[in-house]
């Protein structure tokens, strides 16, 4: 089926705690750097569990020409996705209480037993429209949940990726860059009209044609850098190992309103992405 052709072509992990990351620039550390570094060891640190928790909504329409002949040579097929999802991951940090100016503390995330059980109420629905009526038979309607992208769930071939967390130190305060997904894949079953399965099988994105336009590196655009929390973090607060909720600021990388350049055969498309959340760091011990 042509529609169906044209749609195709559109188209746990183990907790590491990297801790302090100071680049060096070389073999000879400076003397400065140096006594840095032995006295922020002497101050000692505090660990923290970071739990980034969220949920957002998603939606898009696009209209595509389709490569059609006769009655049917300006077809176009209209393809509408919502999707909402929730998301919860935590982290596991070391905050050293004597931290120099620009030290970076990061971690992998790990996601929450009930998203990776998919309990969260994640759900995606996907609509496709043929006009005029009778030009590669009727519309579609495809419905299914949603799971965080990753090794369980990979949105690709070999896929190793997850969440990250980085904390600059910035004079009296740590800035925080904390990912909830790195992508949002389609789970399985799909179900509604008779090919639905097939549309959107193992590998389908959600957040489509966002999705698809971030896998073009020269475009700048990323699922997990649109859906990182970014902020800060009293550097008092964490030395004394005191609980802190950071409210998650939205980056600058959101998806382009407009977004037909995302897709060649596109002849107009729209998209929209609102999430909330926040990060809650709670200390677990000092060193």
């Amino acid at each position: 089926m042509v529609a169906s052709a044209a749609r195709m072509r559109r188209l746990r992990c183990r907790t590491t705690v990297c801790g302090v990351v100071a680049v060096l620039g070389g073999v000879i550390v400076p003397s400065v750097l140096a006594a840095e570094t032995a006295s922020t060891s002497a101050a000692g640190s505090v660990s923290y569990m970071a739990v980034f928790t969220g949920k957002g909504t998603f939606t898009s329409t696009q209209v595509t020409a389709l490569d059609l002949q006769g009655r049917c040579s300006n077809a176009t097929d209209k393809i509408v996705e919502n999707s909402k999802f929730t998301w919860n991951v935590s982290y596991t940090i070391s905050v050293p209480k004597n931290a120099y100016l620009g030290m970076t503390v990061s971690a992998d995330g790990v996601y929450g037993e009930t998203q990776l059980s998919n309990l969260t109420g994640s759900t995606w629905k996907s609509t496709s429209t043929i006009t005029p009526g009778g030009c590669l038979g009727t519309a579609q309607n495809c419905s299914g949940s949603l799971d965080p992208a990753g090794p369980d769930h990979p949105a690709q071939a070999g896929d190793t990726r997850v969440p990250k967390f980085t904390g600059v130190v910035d004079s009296d305060q740590l800035v925080v860059n904390a990912q909830s997904v790195v992508d949002w894949v389609v789970s399985q079953p799909v179900t509604g009209s008779s090919d639905c399965s097939t549309l959107f099988g193992r590998y389908a994105r959600a957040l489509e044609p966002f999705a698809l336009g971030a896998q073009d590196p020269a475009a700048g655009l990323s699922v997990a850098g649109a859906l990182a929390a970014g902020g800060a973090v009293p550097r008092a607060t964490l030395d004394a190992g005191n609980p802190y909720t950071m409210k998650a600021l939205h980056p600058e990388s959101q998806p382009p309103s407009n977004c037909k350049s995302l897709a060649a055969d596109d002849v107009s498309c729209s998209e929209k992405l609102n999430w909330s959340g926040k990060v809650t760091f709670t200390a677990l011990k000092t060193h």
